[in-house]
């Protein structure tokens, strides 16, 4: 296995990234927690402001990492329950990582390649979407300084027209919240009980090697409810 190595990718690469997302979810066996965009998906990132970091092994694409300018549709700052600025928020989308080159902390090496790209843009609200059932990705995007911050059912397809449950994890460098001291902790299991505690202004910051996740209660939470009009 040779040196890895990371570039930035075009549009004349989305053969290759398709290739690879195809490769990965087919060997995926819970195929919920993977969402497998389409060549024109993927286009799409590139044509509306977003970009792809790719992960070399010699000539061969072994992994890559998206991010995404999202449209109204997609933006995830209306799936919380207190206001962000929506025109500042950018969203990590797909990681795909061949099985032979996971372990290699390659997901959290490209969303920080990311993240450097984007650092002095208007883009302040770093947002990401992981099923509770895929326990390394969201570990991996809260030990990176993320936080859970909602649960709901995103991305409704010919199998599941309601959706699949999928956290809503938030960086902001514009937001410093405060917290009462309250803590409670809920296994990523427990879909009813993760539900009532976002509801209860808790976020998740941080989970143990058995899916234990550790919420703490917002403080002055009321200051950023979006007011019903």
């Amino acid at each position: 296995m040779e040196k890895l190595t990371f570039k930035f990718l075009g549009k004349k690469h989305i053969d290759k990234i398709y290739e690879l997302t195809s490769e990965v979810y087919e060997g995926i066996e819970n195929k919920e927690i993977f969402s497998h965009d389409s060549k024109s998906d993927l286009e799409h990132i590139i044509d509306n402001g977003g970009a792809f970091i790719g992960v070399y092994d010699g000539d061969k694409l072994v992994a890559y990492r998206s991010i995404k300018v999202p449209n109204d549709e997609e933006n995830l700052a209306y799936d919380v329950d207190f206001y962000l600025d929506p025109k500042k928020v950018i969203i990590n989308d797909t990681v795909a990582v061949l099985k032979e080159y996971r372990g290699k902390n390659l997901q959290n090496i490209t969303r920080e390649k990311l993240e450097e790209k984007y650092k002095d843009s208007n883009f302040t609200h770093k947002m990401s979407t992981v099923s509770p059932k895929n326990y390394h990705s969201y570990k991996n995007t809260l030990d990176s300084g993320y936080m859970l911050v909602a649960l709901k059912k995103k991305y409704p397809d010919e199998l599941c027209e309601e959706g699949y449950d999928r956290f809503i994890l938030l960086k902001s460098e514009d937001i410093d919240f405060d917290f009462t001291g309250e803590e409670v902790i809920i296994n990523a299991s427990e879909i009813d009980k993760l539900k009532e505690i976002f509801a209860s202004n808790y976020f998740g910051v941080s989970v143990d090697d058995k899916g234990n996740i550790l919420f703490k209660k917002v403080k002055s939470f009321d200051r950023f409810i979006v007011e019903n009009e």
